[in-house]
């Protein structure tokens, strides 16, 4: 037998930094896409940018 032998499930590594995950949840796509696009614009142009691009405002 490969595991622990307290018969609890092995947890698989992961990266550095990452915390636990919440159980994935069936979502709406369109919503999915415009929060992984708000999240790209942050960590690329910061909050401000995430929210002009959120409100629909253009970039000046």
């Amino acid at each position: 037998m490969v595991g622990s032998a307290s018969g609890s499930t092995p947890t698989l590594p992961r990266a550095e930094g990452e915390g636990p995950r919440g159980p994935l949840v069936r979502r709406d796509p369109e919503e999915a896409a415009q929060e992984a696009y708000d999240e790209f614009i942050r960590a690329e142009l910061g909050e401000a940018a995430a929210k002009q691009a959120r409100d629909g405002e253009a970039f000046s």
